[in-house]
């Protein structure tokens, strides 16, 4: 008796043209088993070299697949079932993922009104208190008042694209302010100061605006009250 090989075969053709034919001849058996691993389309069978040399395109032997037990079945089926489940929870979480990513990316382009804010500041001195309540640096708040005494400023959805920084003294970056109105909800991110187009106060909150990829903001756009209105 010769050495066992191991004929490799696999399925060629479809429906009912479908046949056995032997794809690879191996001398161990752990890469016949390794074989099994592709599909149910392929599997092996032994046998010995001396029946081997004399296989002609005249003198072909037959090939009979190995049986599979029960226990393979099992394995199969139940390998069949997992991986059904994980396509299912995966297309869940790639679902759920696309929605995340697409209410994200909604709030982020248009922020909602913000919650706590009046509609409108009515003159010079409510002006003043807002901008000191929410200004990064030391105010003025008489001469502001006095600034916008026959003003008031009405709250509005801005595009980002038409407002403009503002005077240098007012615009002194301060990186932990910005970081702090990133972290911030959208839905309460004080309101800027606008004037003609120009930030009056809010410099931290727009530049943390861009960051976030808003293409609007809040901002309270100041008027002139020419019958004091």
């Amino acid at each position: 008796m010769g050495q066992t090989v191991y004929v490799l075969m696999a399925v060629e053709g479809t429906g009912k043209n479908k046949i056995w034919r032997p794809a690879a001849v191996v001398t161990n058996p752990d890469v016949a088993t390794q074989w099994m691993e592709y599909g149910k389309d392929v599997d092996w069978i032994p046998l010995e070299l001396d029946e081997v040399k004399n296989i002609s395109p005249e003198n072909m032997p037959t090939f009979h697949t190995r049986e599979t037990t029960s226990g393979e079945e099992r394995l199969a089926e139940l390998n069949a079932r997992m991986e059904a489940t994980i396509q299912r929870m995966q297309k869940i979480i790639n679902d759920q993922a696309a929605l995340i990513k697409k209410q994200k990316t909604g709030a982020a382009e248009v922020p909602p009104k913000p919650s706590g804010f009046a509609e409108r500041l009515n003159n010079g001195d409510e002006i003043a208190d807002y901008i000191e309540t929410w200004a990064g640096y030391p105010v003025d708040n008489e001469f502001v008042s006095e600034r916008f005494r026959d003003y008031h400023a009405e709250l509005r959805l801005l595009p980002i694209a038409e407002i403009r920084p503002g005077w240098q003294g007012a615009n002194v970056r301060n990186p932990a302010n910005e970081r702090k109105y990133q972290r911030m909800s959208v839905k309460t991110i004080p309101p800027i100061l606008v004037e003609d187009g120009v930030i009056v106060d809010g410099h931290h909150r727009f530049r943390a605006a861009q960051k976030r990829g808003l293409t609007h903001l809040w901002a309270y756009v100041v008027g002139w009250d020419k019958e004091g209105n």
